[in-house]
């Protein structure tokens, strides 16, 4: 069992630490021994980070208003069009959101709970003295007379099927998780799922002229569009949309987390740590090259280019930043 933090200092391991290196050690270098990243804007971090914050505002007030409001915080006015349809979406989305689980019965224990527990040896049980553990949970519910814990999910996924439900049902993260709440006092029994589908229709564009065809009177085909569709005229139909076919958009599922799983986090964690610490100590940061891992990398540009950026001498495009944002309170 992991048990509350010592006020020794020590690296924190974060979930998103942990996948960095495992993904690519080169890029865990870049992010996390460096600290730096890309200064372009990252639409889908700044969208699931507005959703949160408009679903813990919900869940705090039980008021669809207060979400919105904390929600469309994140979208600067810059009068940038795609930042005013991306708000739309999500301000939509939470507003179907709002009207679905306004009555989910659940008691809200913890909402965004930090935590920073000991990182402990699964064979010995001694804790780690270079990392301890670190994340945040999105929230502690009472469900039933269970207490459970909480996590939300936005996906561009299918959430009909279940090829979804499955990876979640073997994400590592929530084992670390459970083990964490429960050091702080909280004996949670399993974990629910609150998952959101990103919208699958877009808003509709003008008809590039070339391609326009009009009928005698001199008036477009009706397939065909003379104008963009606004971010308000777009905001209605997919509101409709998510009337129409709630599942699509959202559910909930309870996903079983069992002592070998836990078990198995421990290990694979612990078997983690020691070979960041072996990289740490040769500094030897290999990289893990394909497509899957750096057509998504911020670093890519530097990695490609075989440029070797230190602390004092950051590339432009890129500036120093705190590696562990996820684990802030506003």
């Amino acid at each position: 069992m992991a048990t509350a933090t010592t006020t020794e200092t020590r690296e924190l391991l974060t979930n998103s630490r942990t996948a960095s290196f495992r993904r690519c050690p080169r890029q865990h270098f870049y992010r996390y021994e460096l600290a730096i990243r890309s200064t372009a804007e990252r639409a889908p971090l700044r969208d699931g980070s507005a959703f949160h914050a408009g679903r813990e505002a919900f869940a705090m007030t039980g008021d669809p208003d207060a979400a919105l409001e904390a929600a469309a915080k994140w979208f600067a006015d810059t009068g940038d069009i795609e930042i005013t349809y991306a708000r739309a979406t999500i301000l939509t989305l939470l507003t179907g959101y709002c009207w679905r689980w306004a009555n989910d019965g659940f008691e809200h224990v913890a909402i965004e709970l930090p935590f920073e527990v000991e990182l402990l040896n699964p064979e010995t049980g001694a804790s780690s003295r270079t990392f301890n553990h670190a994340g945040k949970i999105d929230g502690i519910v009472r469900d039933g007379g269970r207490l459970m814990l909480y996590e939300l999910k936005t996906t561009g996924e299918d959430i009909l099927g279940d090829s979804y439900w499955m990876r979640l049902r073997i994400d590592p993260q929530i084992s670390g998780y459970i083990l964490a709440a429960r050091a702080l006092g909280h004996e949670v029994q399993g974990v629910i799922y609150d998952v959101v589908r990103k919208p699958s229709i877009r808003p509709h564009k003008a008809t590039p002229m070339e391609n326009r065809k009009f009928k005698k009177d001199g008036t477009l085909y009706a397939n065909q569009r003379d104008t963009d569709e606004t971010p308000e005229e777009y905001s209605d139909r997919l509101l409709a949309d998510i009337q129409e076919r709630p599942d699509f958009y959202y559910a909930r599922r309870e996903i079983p987390r069992l002592d070998d799983d836990i078990a198995g986090w421990m290990h694979d964690t612990w078997g983690t740590a020691k070979n960041l610490m072996d990289a740490k100590r040769l500094g030897r940061w290999p990289r893990y090259v394909s497509r899957m891992n750096c057509d998504y990398c911020e670093f890519a540009s530097l990695c490609m280019q075989n440029i070797t950026p230190t602390a004092d001498d950051i590339p432009a495009g890129y500036e120093h930043a705190e590696p562990n944002q996820e684990l802030k309170t506003e």
